[in-house]
């Protein structure tokens, strides 16, 4: 608490002042003269009533009432007596969010000393402190300011709460790491501390869908994040008593084009420019799962057949990626399709791969398993593949990056469309299915598989297609 703070409660500690603050439908913007009333009763019971999830997220498109939800939401902890903090972006954006802000403070809850921020003349030029009085008498302080401008500035806050207004506008996640990092105090009867964010949602390739995206799969870094986290939807639609008709309809829409449509006015996660999810949908792999599909029977195994002979794709990596075995075979009940038979991921340890341990599950693999070539990408594979060459270890053949892999990775997005390739249901697979984006030569026809996000793997993917085409090309 600061100076001010404490002073204060010290003047009022022999008699306690108890001001009255305005009821859940007494909140009224001082501007317009229009009370704050919720979208909805979700909306209503995370204004008004609870404390949980830890990591909240109102998102919306542009005009849906996401600061003034906050802004009721904040005083709503304040006058319990919690301390926390109202941010943003910067100093610009600051000065936008106090001038909403300030139209909804009940000021006669201000202690008197903090009463003239009211005034219009007044804004703020650096992060600044307002102390309200609780219901209680006590006091409770807002820190307000940018997040960005001088992070180092928030790293020795207490706080309970933190929200925060448009994140989307920062363009790493250091902004999050601080806030998260400064919500530490319980509430004078136990609240625990929370993150409440409003903002217009962001493209699949910003940092925000980390957080706030659908969850990956298991080996999803922020899966513990997410599962502490709750998204509530606002619609444009319910504040429009409160917008230009034109602002959805006319002028707005013009200029702009319908992925920022999706993400300004609908409010939805959006496709970044240029890239695109892999597949359409999810569905298209989970329902290629076989449960019938068994690992392969080794060579010693009498009852080996045809479908027994594996095809390895290898997609390797020097530091940050994975590195990626895929055997596939073709379908034990249909020669005509491919089956993944063996996964197998390396994932780098203190930002490197252990070359040796990929060295030997291949010499196991081969020695275990008909295995009658592995294709590859030959970027920082020359050693070993030379190595495994050498002594006879296996057939290696080189998969062409500028030319090969476009043939593969469309390959393999026709075998799943024509559903002609099947798996075994394999976590790691799938979380590098959906991690998995592309880019389109429309004039060429040709897809290529990337990564949606840099810090997402698709490793397994991509050895998965040099498999497949290669297992399909051969007379197996």
């Amino acid at each position: 608490m600061s100076a001010i703070g404490k002073l204060f409660e010290e003047v009022v500690n022999e008699n306690i002042i108890r001001v009255k603050w305005p009821n859940r439908d007494e909140y009224r913007n001082s501007r317009t003269g229009r009370v704050f009333k919720p979208q909805n009763e979700i909306v209503a019971k995370h204004v008004f009533e609870r404390d949980t999830p830890r990591h909240l997220y109102f998102m919306s498109g542009e005009g849906a009432g996401k600061t003034a939800t906050l802004s009721v939401l904040v005083l709503e902890k304040l006058r319990r007596g919690m301390s926390g903090a109202f941010v943003c972006v910067d100093l610009p954006m600051l000065r936008k969010v106090w001038d909403e802000f300030k139209l909804w403070i009940p000021w006669d809850c201000v202690i008197p000393q903090h009463r003239y921020m009211a005034s219009a003349a007044w804004s703020p030029y650096q992060l600044f402190k307002i102390v309200f009085m609780s219901e209680m008498g006590m006091t409770a302080e807002l820190t307000i300011g940018g997040l960005g401008d001088n992070i180092s500035k928030w790293e020795s806050l207490n706080i309970n709460f933190l929200a925060g207004d448009e994140f989307r506008s920062v363009p790493k996640d250091d902004i999050m790491k601080v806030a998260l990092g400064r919500m530490r105090v319980r509430g004078p009867n136990g609240e625990p501390p929370q993150l409440i964010i409003g903002s217009t949602p962001t493209y699949d390739d910003h940092w925000m869908y980390d957080y706030f995206g659908p969850i990956t799969g298991n080996n999803d870094p922020l899966l513990g994040f997410k599962k502490e986290s709750e998204i509530i939807k606002l619609f444009v639609a319910d504040n429009a008593d409160n917008l230009d008709f034109d602002y959805v309809n006319g002028a707005r829409a013009l200029t702009l084009t319908e992925e920022e449509k999706r993400v300004y006015i609908d409010g939805e996660w959006g496709n970044s420019e240029g890239d695109m999810r892999f597949l359409e949908s999810m569905s298209m792999w989970t329902k290629l799962y076989d449960g019938r599909l068994a690992p392969p029977r080794q060579k010693n195994d009498p009852k080996r057949n045809w479908s027994d002979t594996l095809v390895v794709g290898m997609d390797g990596a020097i530091k940050r990626d994975s590195f990626a075995l895929v055997a596939v075979s073709r379908h034990p009940n249909n020669r005509n399709d491919v089956a993944v038979r063996l996964v197998y991921e390396f994932k780098p340890v203190n930002g490197k791969i252990s070359f040796p341990a990929v060295e030997d599950v291949i010499r196991s693999w081969c020695r275990m398993y008909n295995i009658v070539t592995i294709v590859y990408d030959p970027h920082q594979l020359y050693d070993m593949t030379e190595r495994l060459r050498k002594e006879g270890v296996a057939w290696l053949q080189e998969i062409n990056q500028k030319s090969q892999r476009d043939l593969t990775d469309n390959l393999l997005y026709e075998l799943i469309v024509q559903e002609r390739i099947w798996h075994p249901n394999i976590t790691e697979l799938t979380d590098h299915v959906n991690n998995a984006g592309h880019k389109y030569d429309s004039a060429e026809m040709k897809r290529r598989i990337v990564k949606i996000r840099d810090s997402r793997k698709i490793d397994l993917v991509v050895a998965m297609g040099m498999a497949a085409w290669e297992c399909l090309r051969l007379n197996l």
